[in-house]
């Protein structure tokens, strides 16, 4: 697997909802900040995507997730922690995670 390119910025437009990682090879990408909150990589977010998938009449109670985002931070080298506006701020987005959210999109 050929090494990931560099993420060398990240762009929040709350007017946009919009996230738009840039890379150093070139690559621009707005992701909808309701796609990152909806794909969050953290074990409880995990669990709750796999019972949904487990029981398609599964009943969720309570508000959505807030696709509002208070902040952003790096961690280590490797990936980027999401602060919403609901309080959560537990799910760790790799690089490798982001890209392949941005080539996904480039797909479509």
């Amino acid at each position: 697997m050929p090494d990931l390119p560099a993420l060398v910025d990240v762009a929040v437009s709350r007017t946009a909802a919009t996230c738009t990682l840039t890379w150093a090879d070139g690559l621009k990408q707005p992701v909808a900040l309701a796609d990152l909150r909806r794909l969050c990589p953290c074990a409880t977010c995990n669990e709750q995507r796999e019972q949904r998938q487990g029981n398609a009449l599964m009943v969720i109670s309570g508000p959505l997730p807030s696709a509002e985002l208070d902040s952003l931070e790096p961690v280590g080298g490797y990936a980027v922690r999401f602060h919403w506006a609901d309080g959560h701020d537990t799910g760790i987005y790799s690089f490798g995670f982001l890209r392949e959210l941005c080539e996904q999109a480039q797909r479509r």
